[in-house]
């Protein structure tokens, strides 16, 4: 990650800990495209429904804006099986669509460009699956589609299968909350009912979680992530009859870098095996790998297995919960202010880095809230100008000189650091002019809570120091010969608090980073 995060850090700061983010929907990870490539799920479609509704994600093997995009949709391999229609409004959608026997051409229709890359985006086109009159179960076809942009095309396939309807719900709609210890567990169990009238011929669980927390690998019915410990898999082969309960009992390891206090959360999702496969061809187009479990237990629930039938899930709204982990003692991050000195006469210029390191024990990690693991607010001293400013810090406050610098990444290792370069003018020599730097300084970032160690909150940056203010510490190297002395701070955690930066500072570190113009005075 880069400073791409702070650049989109709070597009979609509202939901800071949602489904999307290790559920197994919205838009799929991507292995290496080549050009350009779309995206549609294998789905299987309960028959005798309304269908289901999908969307197209859109790649690029670098980020491109357009407006030269069209999407092609045949359907004569779904013949007797399913038709595809797409979602749009000609007041309110993205695209114009029309059909000529089995091939739908949907053409991008907006004066103004779209944007995607090699992260895709989704909810451009969105489109029905729906089950022709007289489908019969475990039937399926394959629908097949083309995506052209910019003098480049790509072309994809889709399966789609009719599925007997059933409907399964996650038990606790509400979080479970459940102790957990740094470098320890967490046990607690996971839930699921068969709220519909048919019974369930087998279940599967997914179960992703942040970083620093993962489900322990000892299930031998269960496969984990390859590529990151953020997400696995568990498949049970018991029938759930209709109006039944079941549960399992799940262990998550937790990392001793997670801070305590602090919360950990993991997000479940229960899937017909039908519904399962169909993530498959996410996977795939992800790179994405899975290994089985290295122990010997198997997670069970309680009934008897049978012969499976191609199934779907009739209401996926009530398939999601989540476990809370709260982390009990004290594992704290401790965060230090870096500050430097510089020194020259009116009309010079010199370069200096500010910043800040996590002396630890615990990492600091708001991934999920998509968030900047951690802020720095700098004032210049008097009698100096920014003339350049580092590309993550933008003006802030109502004076001249004011600064917000957000940590480039959403996770803040121990013992790591993050600098942040200015050049600084001298307009005007003053012996000792001070400027003071503070991490998730409170005006700016009232939610950030703090861990009690004020003593170390806050640096300087001192200009043409003449020994009477102490810079204690020692860091990188300053401008002028000076240093970057460790000051300061241990502050709190940001994270699931960094939701509430909208309403308080970062809303304006936003509107900064959008409209950042050059600070030449």
């Amino acid at each position: 990650m880069n400073h791409l995060v702070t650049r989109r850090l709070f597009a979609g700061l509202g939901a800071a800990v949602t489904a999307g983010a290790v559920a197994l929907s919205g838009t799929p990870a991507s292995a290496a495209v080549t050009g350009v490539a779309a995206f549609l799920y294998d789905v299987t479609v309960a028959v005798d429904s309304p269908g289901v509704s999908r969307s197209v994600s859109l790649y690029a093997e670098q980020e491109i804006e357009t407006t030269d995009l069209t999407l092609t949709f045949d359907t004569v391999g779904l013949a007797g099986i399913a038709t595809l229609t797409p979602e749009v409004d000609p007041w309110f959608d993205d695209f114009a669509c029309t059909t000529a026997g089995t091939v739908t051409t949907c053409v991008y229709a907006r004066e103004w460009p779209t944007s995607f890359g090699p992260d895709g985006v989704s909810g451009l086109l969105n489109y029905t699956i729906a089950p022709v009159t007289g489908a019969v179960v475990d039937a399926s076809g394959t629908l097949a589609y083309t995506m052209t942009s910019n003098g480049m095309s790509s072309s994809g396939t889709s399966r789609v299968t009719i599925g007997e309807g059933v409907d399964l719900a996650a038990y606790d709609a509400a979080p479970v909350t459940v102790p957990g210890t740094p470098g320890g567990t967490a046990v607690t169990r996971a839930g699921v009912s068969n709220v519909g009238a048919k019974d369930a011929d087998g279940v599967v669980l997914w179960v992703g979680t942040e970083r620093g927390m993962r489900l322990s690998r000892a299930y031998s019915n269960c496969w984990y992530r390859t590529d990151n410990d953020q997400g696995a898999y568990c498949e049970f082969d018991e029938t759930l009859t209709a109006g039944g309960l079941y549960s399992t009992g799940l262990t998550y390891d937790v990392d001793a870098s997670v801070p305590s206090p602090g919360r950990r959360i993991s997000f479940l999702q229960w899937l017909t095996p039908s519904e399962f496969t169909d993530t498959q061809s996410q996977w795939a187009f992800g790179g994405t790998t899975f290994a089985k479990g290295t122990g010997s237990e198997k997670l069970t629930l309680t009934s008897s297995a049978s012969a499976r039938r191609a199934q779907t899930d009739t209401d996926e709204t009530n398939n999601y919960s989540y476990i809370q982990v709260e982390m009990t003692g004290a594992n704290p991050a401790d965060l230090a202010a870096i500050g430097t000195t510089v020194d020259g006469d009116a009309g010079a210029t010199e370069e200096i880095r500010v910043g800040m390191r996590n002396l630890g024990p615990a990492t600091i990690d708001t991934s999920w809230g998509g968030v900047p693991a951690a802020f720095l607010r700098v004032r210049v001293p008097e009698g100096t100008t920014a003339v350049t400013v580092d590309e993550n810090c933008f003006e802030f406050g109502e004076a001249a000189g004011g600064y917000v610098c957000a940590h480039p990444e959403t996770r803040f290792p121990a013992g790591t650091d993050a600098f942040f370069t200015f050049t600084l003018r001298i307009d005007k020599k003053i012996t000792n002019a001070t400027g003071q730097i503070n991490v998730n300084d409170k005006d700016f970032c009232a939610a950030c809570a703090g861990d009690g160690n004020t003593s170390n909150d806050v640096s300087y940056i001192v200009a043409n120091g003449d020994g009477t203010v102490p810079v204690p510490g020692t860091g990188g190297e300053g401008g002028g010969g000076g240093t970057l002395p460790v000051t300061g701070v241990q502050t709190g955690l940001i994270g699931a608090a960094g939701v509430a930066l909208l309403a308080l500072g970062a809303g304006a570190f936003l509107l900064a980073r959008r409209r950042r113009t050059s600070f030449v005075a």
